[in-house]
């Protein structure tokens, strides 16, 4: 993880759906840190955006993932 590529580079597995956009209780990981967190994801805009949130303990951290076209 840490140094790696980020070109397919597995960053988000084991979520659940949880409705038609979201996906709950998955993992993320932080390719710079090669940290593993809890996290969860929504799909915004048709699959354009991910609005992702990783938590750890009582910390958490909201970011807005963009597609490239």
């Amino acid at each position: 993880s840490k140094g790696k590529p980020m070109a397919g580079l597995l960053i988000l597995w084991d979520t659940k759906k949880d409705g038609a956009t979201n996906w709950k209780e998955g993992k993320l990981m932080d390719p710079e840190s090669g940290r593993v967190v809890n996290g969860k994801v929504e799909v915004l805009d048709g699959g354009a955006k991910l609005n992702v949130k990783g938590n750890v303990a009582f910390l958490s951290k909201t970011q807005v993932w963009n597609r490239v076209q």
